[in-house]
């Protein structure tokens, strides 16, 4: 379902009940929040959210359990869920140009997740247990604002392309 560049400022109620829903972009909107309501689509493998206004995605989000692909590209986003180990068929996160300082632990429970494009983000941070994203053979972020990073993080062993700009 493409619902680009339609000035929407919220997502609409019927197609938050549109539950055989497979594919949703809504990129190129003027969304300011993704209600909880999303986690009703449980049919959802791909979301596009890119080019809006979003601060946050609700921690509900990431009920959406056959979700395998997130975009969420510029925006105003601050963090990802801290629940995102519960998406566990994700296998790809782009979320450049946002201000995401952290990545949450939960990444590294992620069995599938493969890449993660966090570019021009304000990243201050890897989590000490990023080692152990083994499925991940795809990083991309930089190192701008990254001040602290603890001697201990590695990068995961499986990771064949580490883009830091």
């Amino acid at each position: 379902l493409a619902l680009r560049d339609m000035d929407l400022r919220e997502i609409p109620q019927v197609v938050l009940r549109m539950d055989m829903v497979h594919t949703l972009s809504l990129s190129d909107n003027t969304l300011r929040s993704v209600p909880v309501d999303i986690k009703q689509l449980t049919s959802l493998t791909y979301l596009e959210l890119d080019n809006n206004q979003l601060v946050l995605l609700p921690e509900d989000a990431t009920k959406m359990s056959n979700l395998t692909e997130l975009r969420c590209s510029n925006n105003q986003i601050k963090r990802l869920p801290e629940t995102c180990n519960r998406w566990i068929r994700v296998q790809r996160i782009i979320a450049q140009d946002n201000k995401i300082k952290a990545i949450p632990e939960g990444v590294c429970e992620m069995p599938h997740l493969t890449e993660l494009d966090l570019e021009n983000n304000k990243l201050v941070t890897l989590p000490e247990a990023f080692i152990i994203c083994t499925s991940l053979t795809r990083l991309r972020f930089d190192t701008t604002d990254m001040v602290k990073a603890s001697p201990a993080v590695a990068l995961p062993d499986g990771i064949r392309r580490c883009e830091i700009p």
